[in-house]
């Protein structure tokens, strides 16, 4: 898994299927892996915003404008700790 830095730039895996469920939770399915991930809204959020490839500082921006709270350095390492678990488990790729 490769070391995240602001510049690394980020893209949603090939093939991903997304469900809504119940309490503004989400089902992802990757058929690479054969595994469901029962995903948060914001990580859900973050797998949108990597349709297209983007850079690490534009999501973390791009979270920050939405939710204030992220803007600072515990907000800014849970982005990135949550960019870093979806790497791992194969739902978003370093393009």
């Amino acid at each position: 898994m490769p070391n995240l830095t602001s510049d690394t730039v980020l893209t949603l895996a090939s093939n991903i299927v997304t469900r809504k469920e119940e309490n503004s939770k989400y089902v992802v399915y990757n058929p690479a892996t054969d595994e469901l991930h029962v995903l948060s809204r914001l990580a859900y959020t973050i797998l949108k915003l990597c349709e297209q490839p983007a850079r690490v500082a534009e999501i973390t921006g791009l979270v920050e404008e939405s939710i204030p709270a992220f803007q600072c350095d515990q907000g800014r390492g849970e982005v990135n700790g949550l960019l870093q678990k979806l790497l791992k488990r194969g739902l978003l790729q370093a393009a």
